[in-house]
Parts: structure tokens; C-alpha cells; sequence
């Protein structure tokens, strides 16, 4: 609660900042008004998700400070230059530590070192938009839109980095509801199948790994934007017979998917288009389906 508390007044000051009460807002005002409102959803969908945001957009912050100050070095006086190298190694040292811990705390410096380097990229627009097979009606999985957007908010780099470490890493709640009804299916139907629909990839990979553990890894596919092949090898281990009893999926199994072999599909947040519910549904209500 204290948490949500602290979120809704960063989110209240920056809808204030936006402009929300005015009759007209500037551009600068609406990007200010899209981030708020993606974290708002993120909010919405699991602890895992809203931290992982969280640290994504304090990233980006970060990176946006490092290049205006490697900016400002190469015009400053020798004795500012010196002070100016000083804080550009601060936020690089606090870039890296933020990095290892988005990417899971056990990857090797290099892949954090790269990771850091597509942010930049991309914040410097060089960096090279990579072609995949979407298949879905929201392809913002990891909520990029509302992390990179450009908003301006005051002190944001201060109170994004409160509310990382704000977040509860006590039990979900919402989990413990589901992981009870899973159990309680299962227990009339052990080979059961079931469609599991979040928003966001961070919400995904904690359902994976909480369910993984209950019910054994090899009974676990996910299906998320991506390689076309990956996706494809998820729906065949669905499919199996003696294959995966749970898909978890973001909107990318939202359209174009089959997966009239299961008959249980759970909601696990809802997006906020309403057509985007009735194409979950149309996954699993097909000809055939019994």
C-alpha cells in the first residue's frame, strides 16, 4: 500500500506537469502524459513488472544525464572538464549496476556493458530497428514507448529511483489467487491445459518461473514477441501430447494462434482495448473446439 501510495503521487505530479486540467497541453506536456500512463498499466500487472520498468526508465534517465554531460565536457573550461569526467563516472558506475540487475544480476560484464550501449543508441537514434514477426495487437511488451519517451519531469532520475526501491518483494497476491485455482482444476483434470494472457514480458517471465517451479519447467511454454521460429516451437510444445500443459502469452499470441486444445484461459491482467480481450478469447473458442 505504501508503495501504490508513492507511485499515485509521482504519476498525480506528473499528470499536473502534463497539463491535465488544461483546455490545451503541449507536446512536451502529452509525453509527459504517456509515460504516466504506462506505468499506470504496468502497475497493474505484477510487482515484477513495475520494478523492471521502473529500473528501464531510471536507465534512460541516466543515459540521457551521461551524453548531455559528455556533451558539456568537450566545451568546458580544464578545471570543469575535470569535475564534469568526475559525474559522468558516477552515473556510469550507477548505469552498470542498474543494467546487471534489468538483465537478472549473473550476466557477464560485457553483456551489461552492451546493453547500456543499445540504450544510448537508441537515445541518439543510431540505433538499428530490428525485423520480426510481431503477431500481435500491442507489440509493447517490455512498456519501451512510455521508458524512452522524452518527458521532462521534474527531479524524475530522484523519484524513480525511490520507487525501485520501494517496491514490495513480498508475495503476490494476485499470484497466490491463481496458483489456488490452478491447483484446484488440476485436481479433476491432472493433464488439463491452460492459457495464461499478461500484457508485459516482465509479468511473463515471473509467471514462467513461479509455475515452473510448481508444476516442473518442462510444463511451461511462452510465447512473446520475438523470432518466428520461437513462437512456433511454442505452440508445437503446446500442442504436444505429452508436451506443455501451461502457455503463458503476451499480446503476441493475441491473433493468428490455434489453440483450440485447451478449453481454460486466464486473464491474468486485461489490456485496456476491449478488442484486444475478445481476440484472447477467439484463441481458444474455434470450430472444434469441445
Amino acid at each position: 500500500r505504501y508503495f501504490y501510495d508513492k507511485l499515485s503521487d509521482y504519476l498525480r505530479e506528473g499528470y499536473t506537469a502534463a497539463g491535465i486540467d488544461q483546455r490545451t497541453t503541449s507536446s512536451a506536456q502529452r509525453a509527459i502524459g504517456f509515460v504516466m500512463v504506462t506505468f499506470q498499466k504496468i502497475m497493474s500487472s505484477s510487482p515484477r513488472a513495475i520494478r523492471q520498468a521502473l529500473r528501464r526508465r531510471l536507465l534512460v534517465l541516466l543515459a540521457r544525464k551521461q551524453l548531455d554531460l559528455e556533451s558539456k565536457r568537450r566545451t568546458a573550461s580544464a578545471t570543469q572538464a575535470s569535475r564534469v569526467a568526475e559525474e559522468i563516472l558516477r552515473v556510469k558506475d550507477e548505469m552498470l549496476a542498474l543494467a546487471s540487475a534489468i538483465l537478472g544480476g549473473s550476466v557477464p560484464d560485457s553483456e551489461t556493458e552492451s546493453y547500456i550501449g543499445r540504450v544510448r543508441r537508441r537515445l541518439q537514434k543510431r540505433e538499428e530497428e530490428i525485423e520480426t514477426t510481431s503477431w500481435s495487437l500491442d507489440g509493447d511488451e517490455e512498456a519501451e514507448d512510455g521508458v524512452f519517451a522524452e518527458a521532462g519531469i521534474p527531479d524524475e532520475i530522484e523519484r524513480v529511483r525511490q520507487l525501485v526501491e520501494l517496491v514490495p518483494n513480498g508475495p503476490d497476491r494476485r499470484f497466490e489467487t491463481l496458483a489456488r485455482a490452478v491447483s484446484s482444476l488440476r485436481r479433476d483434470q491432472v493433464n488439463e491445459r491452460f492459457v495464461i494472457f499478461t500484457q508485459y514480458r516482465d509479468t511473463l517471465e515471473f509467471l514462467a518461473e513461479e509455475l515452473g517451479r510448481m508444476f516442473g519447467v518442462e510444463k511451461i511454454a511462452t510465447l512473446k514477441g520475438g523470432p518466428l521460429d520461437d513462437k512456433i516451437a511454442a505452440m508445437e510444445a503446446f500442442w504436444r501430447e505429452d508436451g506443455a500443459r501451461f502457455l503463458i502469452s503476451t499480446s503476441a499470441g493475441g491473433e493468428g494462434v490455434n489453440l483450440q486444445n485447451a478449453n481454460l484461459m486466464v486473464n491474468y491482467d486485461l489490456p485496456w482495448n476491449p478488442n484486444r480481450l475478445e481476440q484472447r478469447f477467439g484463441r481458444i473458442h474455434r470450430i472444434g473446439q469441445q
